[in-house]
């Protein structure tokens, strides 16, 4: 008895340790990609939301929201995209970050979704409807606190495979474009997620 305790022990080495399994890239399909936006947007988690833009992001906000707000530009770029990202991320008065959406089929643009930048090759369109983002912001004045929200709206992201980023043979795909569509006006809604973005900028 004591031989066969003393083979178990030799077994059990540090040696022998099960390493976990490798997690598999989210960027491996569009699905999956657009599943991790929102996974990265709940964690507030800026590295996971970064692996998912290309070098050359842009960002569109809705025209009624920059008609409405001087301040307001018609696009940023990515590297903004970040900054506001991780600001909302980052903040201490923010308690929680909820998102949801419906992914629609992806397909392939159509000449009037291309604007002024060439798509690189690849793209394809995706339609998230049913968008709501609650941003829940504690008053720093100790007062009610501020839920910033966007309910219904709808989002166009336009992807594509980037080569350059190959995992397990697999380009991963990454946002190229994303445009902000708000549905209604603001006093029916409250705000946009562009606005909302925004106010973290």
């Amino acid at each position: 008895m004591l031989a066969a305790v003393l083979v178990m022990m030799m077994g059990c080495s540090d040696d022998d340790t099960v390493s976990p399994p490798d997690v598999e890239d989210p960027r491996k399909t569009i699905a999956t990609a657009m599943e991790e936006l929102r996974a990265a947007y709940v964690a507030r988690d800026i590295d996971r939301y970064a692996k998912l833009f290309d070098s050359n992001f842009v960002f569109v906000f809705d025209p009624a929201d920059v008609q409405e707000n001087q301040d307001l530009p018609p696009s940023w770029g990515g590297q903004t995209e970040l900054d506001a990202a991780r600001n909302l991320f980052q903040a201490s008065l923010v308690d929680r970050i909820q998102v949801d959406f419906t992914v629609g089929t992806p397909v392939e643009p159509q000449p009037q979704d291309v604007g002024t930048r060439e798509f690189p090759e690849g793209t394809r369109k995706v339609l998230a409807t049913r968008v709501s983002l609650d941003v829940d912001t504690r008053d720093p004045a100790g007062g009610e606190n501020i839920i910033y929200r966007c309910d219904g709206d709808q989002a166009v992201f336009f992807l594509y495979p980037d080569t350059l980023e190959v995992v397990d043979g697999v380009p991963v795909w990454k946002i190229f474009e994303w445009r902000d569509k708000r549905i209604g006006a603001l006093p029916t809604i409250g705000t946009s997620w562009g606005l909302i973005k925004a106010r973290f900028q």
